[in-house]
């Protein structure tokens, strides 16, 4: 079976973000920023991104569709569909011929799901299994980069904290988490590409308060988050839990736990729904306050707002109750 430890999977396992800021000698975390190398070719624009994932649950087809997703989630929140695949397979001693071949099968259909080529297969021998995948889309013109000015709203395109907190729920919970993991982002593809959309990126091994922090510093902004629209869909009693922080939340609450203005108020659950990394995330969007968002106004979940930087340097996100 696969050897798999939900801690621990694709982007939640990266290096934390304060060793590559400090590795890279940067001064601030706006690095983080580019999921996607651009590449100019003729007259198109190669946008690609690669991604490893570790197993995160025993289910094999779950694992390799879920993956398939993640790695396309760069892709679909800069506004490009993926086309073209190339996959590299680390086995392990844990999986029996059967089991390999699952894993195999259910990767290139993940694949053929999404029309996406799977042109390159590589494998090796690994202590533990993972896949990673290359992933490649082509676009006639980008968005331009995002200059703010004024005031914006902040929107997920679904919840977050459904897979780290799934022991906890009631009713559902795991199906529920299941459905957000098999749930393409593909579908935002019109809404990013419109001019409403200026800024948007994947919530994945940074977690919500790294992806947005990095941002939020290289504009100089500051957000206020509504803690309560964050947590509601989670549907779990937040004063009557015993939780352990995750790995990837605990990296990332290191990384970017100053950022946050009283942060030492929040409890561990709330603190690894903030913070986690996330398996197949929702799409972060910020758009213009009070734009007239039409039909994709009762799909988003609008979770606080942006606006110019007026608090200190160091904590630029407010998570108000």
């Amino acid at each position: 079976m696969l050897d798999y430890d939900q801690t621990y999977f694709g982007c939640g396992n990266k290096v934390p973000a304060y060793s590559l800021k400090s590795l890279l000698d940067e001064s601030d975390y706006s690095f983080l920023i580019p999921d996607n190398n651009i590449v100019k070719i003729n007259d198109e624009y190669l946008v690609s991104s690669i991604d490893t994932v570790f197993p995160f649950t025993s289910d094999i087809a779950l694992f390799a569709k879920a993956t398939v997703l993640h790695c396309a989630n760069d892709l679909f929140a800069s506004g490009v569909n993926p086309i073209q695949a190339n996959v590299s397979i680390g086995v392990s001693a844990s999986l029996d011929i059967n089991e390999i071949q699952q894993l195999f099968n259910s990767l290139k259909e993940a694949l053929n799901e999404r029309e996406i080529d799977s042109c390159n297969y590589h494998t090796f021998r690994a202590d533990q299994t993972s896949v990673t995948i290359a992933m490649n889309g082509t676009a006639k013109e980008l968005k331009p980069k995002a200059r703010l000015s004024g005031d914006y709203d902040i929107f997920l395109t679904k919840p977050i904290g459904f897979w780290t907190t799934q022991k906890h729920g009631t009713g559902d919970a795991t199906l529920c988490s299941e459905q957000l993991l098999l749930e393409s982002n593909s579908i935002w593809l019109d809404f990013i590409q419109s001019e409403l959309v200026k800024y948007s990126t994947d919530i994945s091994g940074f977690g919500l308060i790294g992806h947005i922090a990095s941002f939020l510093e290289s504009q100089q902004y500051c957000a206020s988050l509504d803690l309560g629209r964050i947590i509601s869909p989670l549907n779990i009693d937040l004063a009557n839990i015993e939780h352990y922080l995750g790995c990837s939340a605990k990296s990332n609450l290191e990384s970017f736990g100053a950022c946050i203005s009283s942060v030492e108020r929040l409890n561990d659950i709330v603190l690894d729904v903030l913070f986690g990394g996330e398996i197949n995330g929702p799409i972060l969007m910020i758009v213009e306050q009070d734009a007239e968002l039409g039909k994709w106004f009762d799909k988003l979940i609008h979770i606080g707002t942006a606006s110019p930087h007026v608090i200190s340097k160091n904590q630029i996100i407010k998570v108000r109750d």
